[in-house]
């Protein structure tokens, strides 16, 4: 869906949806390597969801550019529609480990649930600079919107956790409410 996407949205060759997602830091909430790009880009032309000519360029072999057909722009849409509905979990590392972290002992991982707060708080400052820096750049400022609110709940979660250890951790904790 993402190449399709770039592709619909005027990114009409690999090197200008690599730039892109770049530019935008788009791995930050796509999973979209430059090898993978140009394998995509192939291969929606070879199932006729793009069409494909060559580029102008002012030396060497021009680019390929690439267009969606009305084949690929359906494919569009009933991928929006299924990512718009899709009931997928938004899953974090960071909160599994907290969910485990909590039935070790408080001075073996309390350092590192510090750590993780504060590596946390850091990305929440990175993104909010980022997002000044995205003026005019309505779609970029929802997902680094996003970003942020998933970032600070991480926070929240890190901090309920380090409460927990500091009060002797989960045993001590399930100890003193069990009846």
């Amino acid at each position: 869906m993402i190449v399709l996407g770039l592709v619909a949205r005027g990114f009409t060759y690999g090197l200008a949806i690599e730039e892109f997602a770049a530019r935008t830091h788009m791995r930050r909430w796509a999973q979209i390597g430059l090898s993978t790009i140009y394998k995509v880009l192939k291969d929606l032309e070879r199932e006729k969801f793009l069409t494909v000519r060559p580029g102008e360029a002012k030396r060497g072999p021009g680019k390929n550019v690439y267009r969606l057909t009305a084949k690929g722009r359906k494919l569009f849409l009933q991928e929006i529609a299924a990512a718009l509905t899709s009931e997928a979990p938004v899953i974090s590392d960071r909160i599994t480990g907290l969910s485990f972290a909590v039935g070790l002992e408080p001075e073996v991982v309390a350092p590192l649930v510090e750590e993780g707060r504060q590596e946390a708080a850091a990305r929440i400052q990175a993104l909010k600079q980022e997002k000044g820096q995205q003026r005019g750049q309505p779609v970029a400022n929802i997902v680094l919107d996003y970003q942020i609110k998933v970032l600070e709940a991480e926070r929240d979660a890190f901090d309920a956790i380090e409460s927990i250890l500091k009060a002797g951790g989960l045993q001590k904790l399930l100890k003193q409410i069990e009846p």
